[in-house]
């Protein structure tokens, strides 16, 4: 995009430039003529002599050609001074031009975020209206499982009315038909409103399943233990008649201890059923308890999902260097710096930036603000002399960073890799306050030519990123991870 741009840059100031060019030269030619066709001055009579007219007439022939050729001389000068001029005019245009479209483009990018953000707002009220369905269907739920103990305890009743047995049993179960059929409308309403936790949803139906097989083999285990003590009342009445008829029959004593053993074998049964039926009520108030905690910890995700979903504050540092070491590369130096600023522009267009340029000839800070117009030609006109100071520039980016609040901080220096100083002492408490505040201070390395700078880590901006846990990129390697230099991970 970038390439595209200055190539149709460069072709639109070729065209005007040529056309320039040949204004100039028709206006140079037009001057030419004019200077060509003006008539000397005369030359007076009262000077003339007719002994030495042929010898100054051979001398004023050298003089004019020189006033002839001075005057083409300032004419090429006034020409080339006014081609820089409008040259110079042009390429500010285009440039302005170009600014204006990044920045329309930028805008666009921060409205189409805009309409992001509703759209999660809206699916967030999406989510609570689910949760309040939830709920309601939670009441439904603990009211079936009310009505499945009533259904219970009528049951232990029926013992004690054993001629009406029958038909509440009947009623009963049709009871807890219904409960179940009820349950289950529930069970399947809560399926279709839990689709983005299908893992939680399917937990709880298992639960619910094992619950309702635990309520039916609880009321198998009832029925159990009713039937054995039928037998044992049986048993009884057959062991007294039995006792009975031993006076007159003692060859019925065999059979009376059969039935005595028969008699404890249902009395063992009785226990395990006993046994089993406790084991299923524990199992039941256990799957009961799990149930409970699965729906904290679904509440706890949602709390935590809601939270990421919270748009981050971010504050910025730019620290540029604009000493005389990069007069070479200072275009490079400003393409990177606007790199950096659109980038942020489209990623998080309420973010703060503060700008700092450092060098002997010139230290200017640009104080925290949102990304406007003003930042982006920042460094349009800055010039290079003298030499870097990080010491300072860090020193300020303490200041700006400790007055500052925001969820994310991180200081991006731009510079050759070389980072000289005035006081090591500013320097190092600059470090310090950055690794204890863990805010990655991260180098964009741009080359200026002279073989004694480098892109690798071992240079002196690269060991300031490495104490404060920030990376060293180069300037083909930067653009790949500017979301990490501007943002953080």
């Amino acid at each position: 995009m970038s390439l595209r741009n200055s190539a149709s840059r460069n072709s639109r100031l070729n065209r005007s430039g040529g056309a320039v060019s040949a204004a100039i030269q028709s206006e140079f030619e037009m001057e030419m003529e004019m200077e060509t066709e003006r008539p000397e001055d005369p030359v007076p009579s009262s000077k003339v002599e007719s002994t030495s007219r042929g010898r100054r007439e051979t001398a004023s022939t050298p003089t004019s050609s020189r006033s002839k050729s001075l005057k083409r001389s300032k004419s090429i000068a006034r020409l080339s001074e006014r081609r820089k001029s409008i040259s110079r005019r042009d390429s500010t245009h285009a440039k302005e031009d170009e600014d204006e479209k990044l920045m329309k483009f930028v805008d666009k990018l921060a409205t189409e975020r805009e309409e992001r953000e509703k759209v999660d707002k809206r699916v967030e009220e999406l989510e609570a209206e689910l949760a309040a369905l939830k709920t309601s269907s939670a009441a439904t739920e603990h009211g079936l499982k009310q009505s499945l103990g009533n259904t219970q305890t009528q049951l232990s009743q029926l013992q004690e009315a054993e001629k009406q047995r029958g038909k509440e049993q009947v009623a009963e179960a049709t009871k807890l038909g219904k409960s179940q059929q009820d349950l289950a409308e529930s069970q399947k309403k809560l399926a279709e409103m839990e689709g983005r936790h299908d893992f939680v949803r399917g937990a709880l139906d298992a639960l619910r399943t094992s619950s309702a097989l635990e309520s039916v083999q609880i009321s198998a285990l009832k029925k159990d233990i009713e039937t054995v003590m039928k037998e044992r009342d049986v048993a009884l009445q057959q062991s007294r008649l039995t006792m009975r008829a031993q006076k007159e029959h003692t060859a019925t004593s065999s059979k009376l201890k059969d039935i005595q053993s028969e008699q404890k074998i249902a009395q063992e049964r009785e226990k395990v059923l006993i046994k089993e039926r406790d084991a299923a009520v524990s199992k039941q108030k256990k799957l009961k308890t799990d149930m409970i905690e699965l729906e904290k910890q679904h509440k706890s995700d949602m709390t935590e999902l809601r939270e990421a979903s919270k748009p981050i504050s971010r504050m910025v540092v730019i620290c540029v260097d604009c000493s005389g070491s990069l007069s070479r590369v200072i275009g490079e130096i400003q393409q990177c710096y606007r790199d950096v600023v659109l980038y942020l522009k489209a990623k998080c267009s309420d973010a703060r930036v503060a700008v700092i340029m450092h060098g002997s000839s010139r230290q200017t800070v640009h104080r925290p603000h949102v990304i406007s117009q003003r930042t982006l030609t920042f460094l349009r006109d800055t010039g290079n002399a003298g030499s870097e100071d990080y010491a300072y520039c860090l020193g300020e980016a303490h200041k700006i960073l400790a007055r500052e609040v925001a969820d994310r901080k991180v200081v991006v220096m731009i510079g050759d890799g070389d980072a000289q100083y005035k006081s090591e002492w500013d320097l190092k408490s600059a470090v310090q306050y950055l690794s204890a505040n863990q805010i990655p201070a991260h180098s964009i390395v741009i080359p200026n030519g002279k073989p004694w700078y480098s892109t690798g880590g071992n240079t002196t901006m690269g060991l300031i990123s490495k104490d404060t846990s920030g990376r060293t990129e180069s300037k083909d390697t930067y653009f790949s991870v500017l979301d990490e230099f501007v943002g953080g991970k």
